[in-house]
């Protein structure tokens, strides 16, 4: 998001000092190099935003209002979020394989899914439930197949995706061979407290404090560009919004 707000605050500020398009175009280029956070689908929205603005707009207020717009503020959310999923998506595998790659070290090749009373249905049928890592020895492939145990790998894929979206609480705990063959599922989650009542989950009145805390920011840096009374009246607006919906979270 900080990204985004400094394109808009460069946009703004070639707004006002009436500079080209092509040097508006440089600026946010140069700026994205400088934050060694490329992204190509910002940055191109941001400039067709730009150019759509310069060839619309006829006052500061017009530039300002353009942005604030909801159809262009979701169009440049869309691709954040887009990235952000994508992002978010890597660094889980990074952890579950590293944590995957933990137990193997230590000879564990089973794992209990956690389970969560508010589940989401399509990963009903996958929690709460013991799995073997398919890079076990041949021995204990055998047992898991004995006992009828998907892999944890085939879980983690394609239709599932259990654990490995964003928005999964799900997690798995390492068990030993000894403990899979002798005890329970019912009894490894007891033994594990793997199972929750009501987990952290996706919760609308936050996303729309989070976007208003973010059009605060995106407006004051327009303001270091230019203070004027719109933008000051905007902020404080967009401030009240955001007092309401704290308390609402």
């Amino acid at each position: 998001m900080r990204l985004k707000n400094r394109y808009i605050a460069i946009a703004y500020d070639g707004w006002v000092h009436k500079k080209t398009l092509r040097q508006v175009s440089r600026e946010l280029f140069e700026a994205t190099i400088n934050k060694k956070a490329v992204n190509k689908a910002l940055l191109s929205c941001v400039i067709k935003l730009t150019a759509k603005a310069y060839d619309t707009c006829k006052t500061d207020l017009d530039f300002i209002l353009w942005f604030t717009k909801s159809k262009n503020e979701e169009k440049i959310r869309a691709i954040i979020n887009h990235d952000v999923t994508y992002k978010t998506e890597k660094r889980k595998e990074e952890v579950i394989e590293r944590y995957i790659d933990d137990n193997r070290k230590s000879g564990k090749w089973f794992y209990l899914a956690s389970s969560h009373d508010d589940c989401a249905e399509d990963h009903i049928p996958w929690q709460g439930k013991l799995y073997a890592d398919e890079t076990a020895p041949e021995d204990v492939l055998k047992i898991a197949s004995n006992m009828g145990l998907y892999t944890l790998q085939y879980v983690m894929g394609s239709p599932a995706w259990f654990m490995t979206r964003p928005n999964c609480r799900h997690y798995i705990v390492g068990v030993s061979t000894q403990e899979a063959q002798e005890l329970s599922v019912s009894e490894l989650t007891t033994m594990y407290h793997t199972h929750s009542k009501v987990g952290n989950r996706y919760n609308r009145n936050v996303e729309i404090l989070n976007n208003y805390i973010d059009r605060g920011r995106m407006l004051r840096d327009m303001y270091r560009v230019k203070p004027n009374e719109e933008l000051k009246n905007m902020i404080a607006r967009t401030d009240v919004l955001i007092h309401k919906w704290r308390k609402g979270v």
